[in-house]
């Protein structure tokens, strides 16, 4: 087993966090001591660890990470990461629109400044 320093280390997240996913119950130490409630986790758990983190890397909430987590079937992970393929393809249009915008608006003002300037 390893304490939660150890496992922090390890996977390359933050105690914080660590106790955070606890919290969510999207990751649970195998073993809190009641005494003095340390954390330990266990070898098998650097999997899911590793899987949450990457799952926070594609953008999904934690909410929907829990969802991916407890779905234990190939096609249901499929279709979770295809729908967060969806949901930012939908926000990259709406920020490049914006992009566009903004870019209009400096153009407009560039000319703006230019007329006054003669």
């Amino acid at each position: 087993m390893y304490t939660i320093a150890e496992f922090s280390r390890i996977c390359k997240m933050s105690t914080r966090m660590l106790r955070h996913y606890d919290k969510e119950e999207i990751l649970k130490p195998a073993y809190v001591n009641p005494v003095n409630g340390y954390r330990y986790y266990e070898q098998e758990q650097l999997e899911v660890a590793l899987k949450i983190k990457k799952l926070r890397g594609y953008k999904f909430p934690l909410p929907k990470i829990k969802i991916v987590l407890q779905s234990s079937d190939q096609d249901s992970f499929v279709q979770h990461i295809q729908s967060q393929i969806i949901e930012l393809s939908h926000e990259v249009k709406q920020n490049l629109q914006v992009i566009s915008e903004m870019n209009e608006m400096v153009m407009v003002n560039s000319s703006l400044n230019i007329a006054r300037h003669r």
